[in-house]
């Protein structure tokens, strides 16, 4: 499955633009199509934290599958200036992508109050088990002293972001060697 270069040069102005970002770093697809995401630090708020010594947690109650209480969480939001776009984000790992994922909401509302503030009800049987994994990874990366940066790469159309998502994915076989499961 590809993506046209058409689509491509018409989402790029502002990440390959981006005033806040450290650099550039190009993925392709599995048909050599280009897609350049900005690199952004991300703002560590706390790090190796303990859920379970949160106020609102429930020791009784049912946990889900990503629910590790051997593992320790932090807490990081993104800067203001891709806040309110939508489009493929990636999480990076020493310049390497751990994991792709797509939102047709800001990026503010994904990233910032899904991954990077894990409540006690991401972990439990009805919660959000994905934002729970992928922040226990970035933390586990970040104590060994690796450097993870988050890359956008905005879109507009809903379609084509789902798209997009899937085709790096493959092409970078996240599901098999990433952070990425479904």
């Amino acid at each position: 499955m590809g993506i046209s270069k058409r689509l491509n040069r018409g989402y790029n102005s502002k990440t390959t633009n981006c005033p806040t970002s450290i650099y550039t770093r190009n993925l392709f697809d599995l048909n050599g199509n280009e897609y350049s995401f900005c690199l952004h630090d991300i703002y560590l708020k706390g790090i190796n934290m303990d859920i379970t010594e949160h106020h609102n947690w429930d020791p009784g109650r049912e946990k889900n599958r990503c629910f590790d209480p051997d593992k320790r969480i932090c807490e990081f939001k993104i800067d203001e200036y891709h806040q309110n776009a939508k489009g493929i984000y990636c999480f990076f790992v020493n310049d390497e992508p751990k994991y792709i994922g797509e939102t047709t909401r800001p990026f503010k509302k994904r990233i910032n109050d899904g991954y990077g503030h894990i409540y006690p009800r991401n972990c439990y049987s009805d919660g959000n088990g994905t934002d729970l994994d992928i922040n226990y990874h970035i933390n586990e990366e970040l104590q060994k002293g690796n450097t993870v940066l988050i890359g956008f790469y905005e879109m507009d159309n809903d379609y084509n972001i789902k798209q997009l998502e899937d085709a790096l994915i493959e092409a970078y076989e996240l599901r098999k060697c990433g952070w990425n499961k479904r």
